[in-house]
C-alpha cells in the first residue's frame, strides 16, 4: 500500500497507510515522561465546541509524571518482558541477519529496583533473550552486508531524544569507518534524533527508522486523514517523512503503555 510522505514544507498523502556501552547508575523512580499525568476535570459549564476545539486539549498527559507510566508493579523486571515473545520472534527469517536496538523503557528508568546492581543486569538480560529470538542488538555500532561487491552498512544507536529522555545515542561511534558516500540506514528509536542530529550529520546518513511514538495508540489513520493528540508534541510521528534530502521512517508500533489497546492506531 500506498504511503503518506511528509516534509518540512507540506504534506501529501498518498493512500492507506546508554552513554556508549554504560547504563545508567542507581535506581531512580522516574516516571516515563512520554505518558505523563492524569488530566484534572472539573465541573462547569460546558464550553462550545469552538471554545474546545483544539485550543482546549489538555496536553499535560504529554509531560506530567504519574504512576500511570509504570503499569507494572515494582517487582516487574524489564527484560522478562520480552520472554514470552521470544518464540514468535524467533519466526521471523531473514538471510542477512535480524538487528535490534534499545528504546528509553528498556534501561528501566520507570520503575524501582532493589539494588543499581539489579538494574545494570536488566539490559544483559535483555540481550541474551533477543539474541535467543535471533537478533543481534547494535550499541552505538555498525554491521555491513555486502553482495555482489556492494555494501550496505546498517547503524544502530542506544536511545537518543529530546530531554528528559535518555541521550546515550553516539552516531560519531556508530558511524566510525564509515564512508560518508555509501549507503547507509540508521537504527534510532526516538524520531526526534533524525532532526536535530542525524540529517546533518557528516556521517550522510540516508535513511532514519524509528518508532517510540506508537501513535499515542489512538486517534484517525484513514486514507486521507490522519491525526492523534500524540503529534502535538512530535512533529514526525508516524510513516515517511523527507527533509534536507534525507528520510526517516517513524514505525507505529505494537507495544502499549499505560492503556493495553489502541483506538484508531492499528500495530505496526
Amino acid at each position: 500500500s500506498e504511503r503518506g510522505i511528509m516534509s518540512e514544507e507540506k504534506q501529501v498523502l498518498a493512500g492507506v497507510p546508554g552513554p556508549g556501552n554504560t547504563e545508567p547508575q542507581g535506581a531512580p523512580k522516574s516516571k516515563c515522561p512520554v505518558i505523563g499525568g492524569a488530566p484534572k476535570f472539573k465541573t462547569a459549564a460546558g464550553p462550545s465546541n469552538a471554545n474546545w476545539w483544539p485550543n482546549q486539549l489538555n496536553l499535560k498527559i504529554l509531560h506530567q509524571h504519574s504512576p500511570l507510566s509504570e503499569p507494572m508493579d515494582t517487582e516487574f523486571n524489564y527484560a522478562e518482558e520480552f520472554k514470552p515473545f521470544v518464540p514468535l520472534f524467533s519466526t521471523i527469517k531473514s538471510k542477512d541477519g535480524k538487528f535490534s536496538i534499545l528504546g528509553n523503557h528498556d534501561y528501566g528508568d520507570y520503575g524501582e529496583w532493589k539494588s543499581a546492581a539489579e538494574k545494570a543486569q536488566n539490559i544483559p538480560n535483555l540481550i541474551a533473550l533477543q539474541k535467543e529470538a535471533g537478533f543481534e542488538m547494535l550499541r552505538n555500532e555498525h554491521r555491513i552486508i555486502e553482495k555482489n561487491g556492494e555494501k550496505l552498512y546498517i547503524l544502530g544507536v542506544e536511545n537518543w531524544g529530546i530531554k528528559p529522555f535518555p541521550q546515550y545515542g553516539d552516531l560519531d561511534k556508530a558511524s566510525a569507518g564509515v564512508p560518508a558516500d555509501t549507503v547507509k540506514i540508521l537504527m534510532s528509536h526516538d524520531p526526534t534524533h533524525f532532526d536535530e542530529i542525524v540529517k546533518k550529520h557528516p556521517s550522510n546518513v540516508q535513511v532514519t527508522l524509528s518508532g517510540h511514538t506508537h501513535g499515542m495508540q489512538f486517534g484517525l489513520d484513514l486514507k486521507n486523514v490522519r491525526w492523534s493528540p500524540v503529534q502535538f508534541k512530535y512533529k514526525k510521528w508516524a510513516d515517511l517523512y523527507e527533509s534536507e534530502g534525507k528520510t526517516l521512517y517513524v514505525n507505529r508500533g505494537f507495544g502499549v503503555i499505560a492503556y493495553p489497546g489502541r483506538v484508531g492506531i492499528e500495530p505496526e
